[in-house]
């Protein structure tokens, strides 16, 4: 049996009459179109017309001569406008505001037809075309892959297309250019519903998150902010009304919300939620999920609110699962309050959710069963991370339980999940054990946390102090004072060898470290407190008064950087100032204990000279001079005294220009 079925018309072969006409019909219009085009860009580039030669004939006088060997052409062109100059194409130019002057210029509808950029770069003019919908969105999708450098012709292409750029290549444009131009994103937009067009739903989550980037770059201007809030409620208003409203649009809508809480945002987006929740709704398109418990009571959080109503109530009626982003979110609330209960609460819902040794041996009454409950039915399918686990330890140890912190370490390296130790996390613990004074123990977690804190070092590529050395240096500085100076001997020497080594060297740090680089500047000051330490023998506190004078001019810079951040209001200028604070003291000291055990050790004599110990064989370099078997007080001259007095003079000016700043106190504390 024939495959088209009994009765069914045959398929034109390829050569038949019927596909010859089709195709002759088809480069006929092709070349309509072209000659066309030809003709408007003479007049656009004001080439004059040439004028037919007329001839006389038996059918009248004829527009154009005609050649017997090349076939009549329906429009003709002169020769010439076949090699066009290319037209000045506009190059960006990146402005002060960031933003290319192109995108700020509003679209042109009927613009004029720009050449292609690869054949411009070939010297070419060719022109661009397209029927096909497809072709001309996977056109666009490639432009885009190759950066922002050809918006200008996207848009050209666009706008000279009025049939073929239908709602999925408007859907293709704006879902790429919101990653290179917002405001070019959105206007787009606007010229998609100028033409008529319905958006597609993915294409008004687009829209939506592009205005939540809009909001979070003009959070210094209340009226632009405020503006972008409005359009993006009007645009969640037509999702809507378009019956095209998802759970995504309203966690979009919640996120724009959210960025724009100051502003207005939090009282619109409980009106949202609030709508969304409402069972009594005859028709709810949508439903909320565990990403809008999630932004909910991230933004009641930042905002000063108790989102735990939402938690205890709303989530648990719900019948969703929880997840560890959910309960991070919640956590770090609890965390940034100071009531006691609240803190209580933490660690109750971290036990039932993480199986951590935290839980009390009763519940209270201010604790919600239903939501504990929930917690550890769902234990299983929630995984701690790093920075969950870091809230709860810094909230531990805020309520002055550092016994409680050291179960947890315990109980990490027991179940052999030292992996979940990072840089904030290995520093709670350390300070716990600083606290209930084991630090024989606390050189012994280290230990058994060395391979995850150097892979975490090896990953930021850092030079210079580790965070090894910095948590190491914590336990020594602690350890020195409490103990006999026999005891110390070990800390001491550990130190000393970590002094003495390259990476001692403010020049081995990396480039970036500054006033924000934790790790640089709580070693040096750590170094210059087990150094400095009163119960140290004379050669220790010199090889501290050098280790000291070497980081002065360090410390200096880190300063100077430390205020251009408070002018500029970058980063956190109470902590920068704070980290300076300490450092600065600690290096004067461990200069003024070097200072007092050469004068003691010289008593009434005179202090030779550089020159003197040079006639006497003695040259210490800057390298040898961190050395323990260098820092004899016989080795040390009066010019090394001047430069002493000079490093402590700058610490000492840096300290007085910080002591006036009240807020140094309140951050010392709280940290």
């Amino acid at each position: 049996m024939h495959r088209f079925g009994r009765g069914a018309a045959l398929p034109a072969s390829p050569w038949s009459p019927l596909a010859r006409r089709s195709f002759t019909r088809k480069a006929a219009m092709g070349k309509v179109v072209q000659q066309r085009l030809r003709s408007q860009r003479d007049q656009l580039a004001g080439v004059p017309r040439p004028r037919a030669t007329p001839r006389s004939g038996p059918s009248g006088p004829s527009p154009v001569p005609v050649s017997p060997s090349a076939p009549p052409t329906l429009f003709p062109s002169p020769v010439h406008a076949l090699n066009l100059p290319a037209e000045p194409t506009q190059t960006p130019v990146e402005t002060a505001e960031g933003r290319h002057p192109e995108s700020q210029v509003s679209l042109a509808h009927n613009p004029r037809p720009m050449p292609a950029p690869e054949s411009v770069a070939s010297g070419g003019h060719r022109i661009e075309w397209f029927s096909d919908p497809f072709l001309l969105s996977d056109r666009i999708h490639t432009l885009l892959q190759h950066g922002a450098g050809h918006r200008v012709y996207i848009e050209n292409l666009v706008m000279r297309h009025k049939g073929a750029a239908n709602t999925q290549v408007f859907g293709t444009l704006i879902a790429g250019m919101a990653k290179v131009d917002s405001v070019l994103a959105l206007k787009f937009f606007r010229e998609m519903k100028a033409r008529g067009l319905t958006p597609t739903p993915q294409t008004y989550t687009v829209v939506l998150m592009v205005y939540s980037k809009q909001v979070n770059a003009a959070l210094t201007s209340s009226d632009l902010v405020k503006a972008h809030l409005a359009d993006a409620l009007n645009v969640w208003d037509e999702v809507k009304q378009s019956g095209l409203a998802s759970t995504i649009h309203l966690n979009s809508i919640l996120t724009v919300c959210s960025t724009a809480s100051k502003f207005g945002g939090l009282q619109r987006a409980m009106e949202i939620y609030k709508e969304a929740i409402d069972n009594s709704a005859e028709s709810k398109p949508f439903d909320v999920d565990i990403v809008t418990f999630t932004i909910m009571i991230r933004l009641l959080s930042s905002s000063g609110k108790d989102p735990t109503t939402i938690l205890e109530t709303d989530f648990v009626n719900s019948g969703l699962r929880p997840d560890e982003a959910l309960v991070n979110a919640v956590l770090i609330y609890l965390n940034s309050t100071r009531i006691t209960n609240d803190r209580r609460r933490l660690r109750a819902y971290a036990a039932a959710a993480f199986n951590l040794p935290l839980a009390p041996t009763t519940k209270a009454t201010y604790i919600s069963t239903p939501i504990l409950d929930l917690l550890e039915a769902n234990r299983d399918h929630m995984e701690l991370s790093s920075q969950t686990l870091d809230v709860i330890l810094r909230s531990v140890l805020k309520s002055r339980q550092p016994l409680t912190v050291l179960a947890v370490s315990d109980h990490l390296l027991a179940h052999k999940r030292a992996n979940l130790v990072d840089e904030g996390v290995a520093r709670t613990i350390v300070q716990a054990y600083v606290e209930t004074g084991r630090l024989e123990d606390g050189a012994a977690f280290l230990h058994a946390i060395a391979h995850p804190l150097t892979r975490f070092t090896h990953a930021r590529g850092r030079t210079g102090f580790t965070v090894a050395d910095e948590l190491w240096t914590t336990l020594a500085a602690a350890a020195v004072p409490l103990i006999s100076p026999f005891d110390s001997k070990a800390w001491t020497k550990r130190t000393l060898d970590l002094v003495a080594s390259s990476s001692a060297h403010p020049d081995a740090q990396p480039a970036s470290s500054g006033p924000l680089d934790r790790v640089v500047m709580r070693t040096a000051a750590n170094v210059a407190l087990v150094l400095g330490h009163a119960g140290q023998l004379p050669e220790v506190k010199i090889a501290g008064a050098r280790f000291a004078a070497l980081w002065a001019p360090y410390l200096v810079q880190c300063f100077g950087r430390g205020k251009q951040k408070q002018v500029s209001g970058r980063g956190n200028v109470n902590f920068v100032t704070w980290m300076i604070q300490l450092a600065a003291g600690s290096l004067k000291g461990a200069i003024q204990a070097g200072e007092a055990a050469v004068r003691e050790h010289f008593g009434r004599r005179t202090i030779p000279t550089r020159s003197r110990l040079k006639d006497k064989g003695v040259v210490v370099d800057e390298v040898e001079a961190l050395k323990l078997a260098h820092a004899c007080p016989d080795f040390v001259c009066v010019e090394e005294l001047d430069e002493w007095r000079a490093s402590g003079l700058m610490f000492s000016r840096i300290l007085v220009k910080l002591e006036a700043k009240p807020e140094v106190a309140s951050t010392q504390k709280e940290l």
